[in-house]
């Protein structure tokens, strides 16, 4: 049988159909974050899981660990982008932190530079939508584990001069990463993605991390992530530094937590906030792409 020819063009694929299904089916590590942030976008299934991890971590103190992730990523992008004098910020992993009382990281990156183009992507399409209302220049759909579809999303040209991937980029990979498993090549993604982008570029990169952290403690979070979408993994200090330096990212400053990251000549502003968090960390710095060094 030969196929009908008077079907419109943009019926939504089978993937996207999937996608949409599977963000209502599962717990979204999206809408769980936006529960630990204290948002009003998600459903039972997430509080459910949310629940677990949030017992596991010893009540509120995710909460805490959640909203210092989310002021790194907006300080770190916004010097970032000042420091390389760069103009296209790439937010990979952009969730759900609308309506809280902190500074999103596109309010961030606009006061540091009110022309920059900051375009971000997400695999929930529930995100994506969230997103173009927001003040992103464009929201698109990519998964981490695919920098390349990312990069070479067809969206991305119709912005024209905007999104000059030949120019100093700031990337965001803050909270992401811990949600590609060991058997889906991590490395992977941070290697691609210095291979992309031009020399000069920098990450804004924070994980999840297990070291001084209980043990019992780690598996309770990692497992109230069983049935979500996505699962965590804990990474040790070392194998954070390792993904990022053998990928050939280098740390503008040492990795810390990331209540304690602030840019440099501002640390000892930091001296009056509370100790980080022991039963949960999530560390994060600035790296630089050693091609810029070449």
């Amino acid at each position: 049988m030969s196929p009908r020819h008077d079907e419109p063009d943009d019926l939504p694929s089978l993937t996207a159909l999937t996608s949409a299904v599977a963000s209502f089916t599962q717990a979204s590590p999206a809408r769980m974050y936006n529960y630990y942030l204290g948002g009003g976008d998600h459903y039972e299934i997430d509080r459910t899981a949310a629940h677990q991890v949030m017992a596991a971590a010893g009540g509120d103190n995710i909460t805490r660990v959640a909203r210092a992730n989310l002021q790194f990523a907006g300080r770190a992008a916004a010097w970032a982008v000042t420091k390389i004098a760069s103009s296209l910020v790439l937010d990979i992993g952009v969730g759900l932190v609308d309506d809280l009382p902190i500074p999103n990281l596109y309010e961030a990156v606009h006061e540091a530079n009110r022309e920059a183009t900051l375009v971000g992507f997400d695999y929930d399409p529930i995100v994506v939508t969230h997103g173009r209302a927001r003040g992103y220049t464009e929201v698109l759909s990519g998964d981490v584990r695919d920098i390349d579809a990312m990069l070479d999303h067809p969206d991305l040209a119709k912005l024209g001069k905007r999104v000059n991937l030949g120019q100093p980029t700031v990337a965001v990979l803050a909270a992401v990463l811990h949600f590609v498993g060991d058997d889906e090549d991590p490395a992977r993604v941070l290697i691609r993605l210095h291979e992309r982008l031009p020399a000069d570029s920098a990450l804004v990169f924070s994980h999840a991390c297990s070291t001084q952290i209980d043990a019992d403690t780690v598996a309770g979070m990692e497992r109230g992530y069983d049935k979500a979408r996505s699962q965590i993994t804990f990474r040790s200090e070392e194998q954070i530094d390792a993904l990022l330096n053998d990928a050939g990212w280098t740390p503008g400053m040492p990795l810390v937590d990331v209540e304690r990251w602030a840019p440099p000549g501002e640390v000892a502003e930091q001296r009056d906030k509370p100790d980080p968090v022991t039963s949960v960390r999530c560390i994060g710095t600035v790296a630089f792409s050693s091609k810029a060094a070449a």
